[in-house]
């Protein structure tokens, strides 16, 4: 099943206070601890080889575009932009994407994806994307909540992704997902 697709188009981000940890871009030393942070989306523990295909050399992700929460030295979440560049599977756009949100369970309920998304979204804008996009999946319902807040909407392009949205919608009793959508 294809996964969900989000986009943005608006201005910057504000900025939340937060509450206990800081947001900083990814250095070498977060290895071990992004790692453990992207366990909750991936679902397994990321070899090192993965980690570096999926987001550290992944086509368009600049060092700074790497984004890690991180509280008491501990890496508890992480998001990563990059830009849309010809990788010879689609041309460059003007767009970015928001990739690989993750946190750790004890950083729930603290807006450690807002943060880290928060921190992904106002960099892609700062050089220049015109908007953002991100896929994720129908059960990652905590993470639409969130995307819906930034100002994410879905991007629908079928039937089946209207029908998808249009549980969601229900789901979560946010009917601005189907009414605001992008469509094609």
């Amino acid at each position: 099943m294809r996964q969900l697709m989000m986009r943005y188009e608006g201005g910057a981000l504000p900025v939340s206070e937060n509450k206990g940890y800081a947001v900083r871009n990814y250095a070498a030393a977060d290895h071990d601890g992004m790692l453990q942070a992207l366990v909750p989306l991936t679902l397994k523990l990321y070899s090192d080889d993965e980690l570096c295909s999926v987001i550290i050399r992944h086509s368009g992700v600049r060092p700074e575009s790497v984004f890690v929460a991180v509280e008491d030295g501990r890496v508890i979440g992480t998001a990563t932009g990059y830009t849309h560049e010809s990788d010879g599977t689609r041309p460059a756009d003007d767009g970015g994407t928001l990739h690989m949100v993750s946190a750790l369970p004890e950083a729930s309920g603290r807006g450690v994806g807002r943060a880290v998304c928060t921190a992904v979204v106002n960099y892609l804008l700062s050089i220049g994307c015109k908007y953002i996009d991100l896929t994720t999946d129908d059960f990652r319902k905590s993470a639409i909540v969130t995307y819906t807040r930034l100002g994410f909407r879905p991007f629908i392009d079928d039937g089946d992704m209207q029908e998808r949205w249009a549980k969601l919608a229900a789901e979560l009793a946010l009917p601005e997902l189907i009414k605001e959508a992008y469509r094609i």
